[in-house]
């Protein structure tokens, strides 16, 4: 293999920049219904679910991921699509 093409194929992978998906308190949904969207895109446990389901109503916003530019897109637009306030920011 190109050993000068892996060595910058590393540094783009270590480099590349992380978004966070985060879900904001609103007046419309439900607890249940927080936690039922959070397992579904992000096949997380119960307990992580509930406990990011609580970070939201107690401090209006919780982080639910941090990952790559395009699954935090497309797990916003997902939490979006099931009527939740959800936004994506740069780490």
């Amino acid at each position: 293999m190109d050993t000068v093409l892996d060595n910058k194929i590393d540094k783009a992978v270590k480099h590349a920049p992380l978004y966070m998906v985060i879900i904001h308190n609103d007046d419309v949904n439900t607890f249940q219904w927080v936690i039922a969207c959070i397992l579904k895109i992000f096949h997380t446990e119960y307990e992580e679910a509930v406990q990011l389901t609580h970070q939201v109503h107690n401090e209006g916003k919780a982080v639910c991921r941090v990952e790559p530019f395009e699954p935090a897109e497309l797990h916003r637009d997902q939490l979006r699509s099931l009527h939740l306030s959800a936004t994506m920011e740069a780490e």
